[in-house]
């Protein structure tokens, strides 16, 4: 019998509402999303669209990232992000869509180069 699965896909845009290509979307299996991630789309499309196949019958929290400066780590005060987890369910097999807006968490402010924080929405609050 084979497992059940779901398609996970939409769009990453930024602020202006234009897709932002190379975003890649980490998806989770609970909301710690301060380690590595269970699942990782390939980098979005110059339209910002991306897809993954995920197993249903589970909740996901998913956040956006677009990295200036390699790919695995904890986030530079300069990468763009999508803010708070967007939580994912996916009860039955069948599509689930997402838009997710990015931008630049913190910026250098100071002589001493200390990040400033600038947002933290989650998806759901623009």
């Amino acid at each position: 019998m084979a497992a059940q699965t779901f398609i996970f896909r939409g769009k990453v845009v930024d602020m202006a509402g234009k897709g932002v290509c190379g975003a890649e979307v980490f998806i989770y299996d609970s909301p710690n999303t301060r380690r590595p991630a269970d699942f990782i789309t390939g980098s979005s499309d110059k339209e910002g669209s991306y897809a993954i196949q995920l197993p249903a019958g589970r909740r996901y929290w998913a956040v956006a990232r677009v990295r200036q400066d390699g790919k695995y780590g904890p986030l530079s005060p300069v990468a763009q992000h999508s803010g708070e987890p967007a939580a994912i369910d996916a009860a039955d097999e069948g599509l689930v869509e997402r838009q997710f807006i990015v931008a630049i968490y913190a910026r250098w402010r100071g002589a001493n180069k200390k990040p400033e924080r600038i947002w933290s929405r989650s998806v759901e609050e623009w």
